[in-house]
């Protein structure tokens, strides 16, 4: 992936639908799409119950979003292109308000 050329991002949501048995079934929805340049941060090599992961951070930049917009970001959402996950951690307005900056992170079990 090169740095500095957008991408196109699909974010979705999780949400709760009822799983028929009582309980919630959890879901991703489409809460929008997104142009965004996604630029290496670093990555590691933590352990999960299922062994290692390799995690990749990046930090997304992209056209501002106002709050309470159904289409902005928030932590605990994700950015999907094509099989590719990217998890939101924290949201950055930038100076200016003209774009702002996700930090988000890629998960890949090898």
């Amino acid at each position: 992936m090169s740095a500095g050329r957008p991408r196109r991002l699909i974010l979705e949501a999780r949400e709760g639908l009822p799983d028929g048995r009582g309980g919630r079934a959890s879901v991703w929805v489409e809460k929008g799409v997104h142009w965004a340049r996604l630029d290496p941060r670093g990555g590691g090599f933590p352990s999960s119950e299922d062994g290692p992961v390799s995690v990749t951070r990046y930090r997304a930049v992209m056209r501002a979003v106002p709050f309470g917009a159904l289409s902005r970001p928030a932590p605990g959402d994700r950015f999907r292109e094509g099989a590719r996950a990217f998890h939101v951690r924290s949201v950055i307005d930038d100076e200016g308000g003209g774009t702002m900056t996700c930090l988000v992170e890629e998960e890949v079990q090898p």
